[in-house]
């Protein structure tokens, strides 16, 4: 379902392999925000969304962010 993907660590410049096939983890943080969860380099990483970011995308388009919109969206804010 998902692809593996590559993305360099923003302070090592490390090349980072983030697992496409482990499961999607999204759990709601204090209301505020939603993680995702990846595994990069055998080891866990969460990206936190906020969820005023979910309001705003309904708002904007009339489209909500799917599962897997949300894991894409995480990917590319890693590497930014």
């Amino acid at each position: 379902m998902y692809e593996d993907f590559h993305v360099a660590d923003r302070w090592s410049g490390e090349d980072c392999t983030a697992d496409g096939r482990a499961p999607v983890a999204i759990a709601t943080r204090h209301a505020d925000a939603v993680d995702i969860r990846f595994d990069v380099n055998g080891r866990p990483m969460w990206i936190a969304l906020p969820l005023a970011a979910w309001v705003e995308q309904k708002r904007r388009t009339g489209k909500v962010i799917t599962d897997q919109l949300a894991r894409r969206l995480a990917a590319a804010s890693s590497s930014n």
